[in-house]
């Protein structure tokens, strides 16, 4: 750091005073000028907004300019920010941090033991004990889950008020508020048991016969956890029957996939506790192959579009050629394509049964990498 301009100085303490010195803690600063903040400052080429407190939870921040206001944020190992406006260089900013442990029960109304689980927390508490109430705050989420037992322990949680959500294998989520002060907090989850339940039939497309041994997998989401995923085969009357499934407002994905038939993705959204998806049809998959060549020689690592002129014309995506300048695009509905690159287009007639020949596609537009 430079040995000029103004000098803060950074103090991270856990616990009540005196305190324990926090060593390793991040420390940044910002820069204010007119009211707006003008980013993390580089003076003379040396970035001095930020570093991390020695083994006294002490740091020395130098060479800030003169004349101008700054924030510190102190964040902890443990977790917990704690910021403060900073309008008179030269004084030492102290951050306190405070932590208590957390212990929460996990019970069901239905089955016993809660077996795998995922759970959120988030504080709410914006702090009032810092040098100024909008300029403090607890900035931490926590997120994770468990894969047996019931209890879940955290022995470190920044002290504030938290709301916590648990989804669990065949439990409805639960939520709680609570306060966590330095003496902790124990508590209960009491889940709620899924009884929702999911029904429907697949059919083949041309001939509406129902169809056995099709593959269904749900899975529902939360905090971009997949929390259940769940399998099953239609019967021979082309049924499938999942049970224990969801609460009211939940979201189920389904994918349907069954060889020779384009996958099919559905997404259950309403709160019921039996919902009968009625008929899905699963259609043909059909197949295309072709040859990109530009000059006269194989074209590779470029984006071929297929375009369907069936009804409505629509793009059914891109597929890359390979060093050979070959293509195939796989799971199309049966019907006419356009192959398009740059300014070339060709016709195909895409049917059941074994891949579809596009043929040689030819352009005389030679691509260039940049930089040639």
């Amino acid at each position: 750091m430079l040995k000029e301009g103004e000098t803060i100085t950074v103090l991270a303490l856990e616990g009540e005073r005196p305190g324990t010195p926090v060593r390793n803690a991040k420390v940044e600063v910002e820069l204010w000028s007119g009211g707006e903040s003008i980013g993390f400052p580089r003076i003379g080429g040396l970035e001095v907004s930020e570093g991390t407190t020695d083994h006294d939870g002490k740091l020395v921040v130098q060479g800030l300019p003169r004349n101008a206001e700054f924030t510190v944020w102190v964040s902890g190992p443990k977790g917990g920010s704690w910021c403060s406006r900073v309008t008179k260089p030269g004084a030492t900013e102290t951050a306190r941090f405070r932590y208590g442990s957390l212990r929460v029960k996990l019970e069901s109304d239905g089955d016993g033991a809660v077996r795998g689980f995922r759970y959120g927390l988030k504080c709410t508490d914006s702090g009032k004990d810092g040098p100024s109430s909008w300029a403090r705050g607890v900035h931490t989420r926590y997120r994770g889950g468990g894969v047996a037992g019931d209890k879940l322990d955290i022995p470190a949680l920044v002290c504030g008020t938290w709301k916590m959500s648990v989804i669990a294998r065949g439990c409805f989520d639960g939520n709680l508020s609570f306060e966590v002060t330095q003496d902790g907090y124990e508590g209960t989850v009491r889940l709620r048991p899924c009884r929702g339940e999911l029904t429907g039939r697949i059919a083949e497309e041309s001939t509406g016969k129902p169809m056995t041994g099709v593959t269904i997998a749900v899975s529902n989401h939360a905090w971009d956890y997949r929390t259940l995923r769940l399998e099953t085969a239609t019967d021979d009357a082309g049924r499938f029957h999942f049970e224990r499934m969801k609460g009211p407002g939940g979201r189920v994905n389904l994918r349907i996939e069954h060889p020779g038939y384009i996958p099919v993705k559905k997404t259950w959204r309403e709160a019921k506790e039996v919902h009968d998806l009625g008929d899905i049809v699963l259609s043909p998959a059909c197949s295309v192959r072709g040859v990109l060549t530009e000059g006269g020689a194989p074209a590779p690592n470029r984006l071929v579009q297929l375009w369907s002129t069936e009804d409505v014309i629509r793009c059914y995506g891109t597929v890359e050629t390979d060093p050979e300048g070959k293509w195939r695009r796989e799971n199309l509905k049966p019907g006419r394509y356009l192959v398009v690159y740059c300014g070339a287009r060709k016709s195909v007639e895409v049917k059941p049964g074994p891949p579809a020949d596009a043929g040689t596609l030819e352009t005389d537009d030679i691509w260039e990498p940049a930089g040639r």
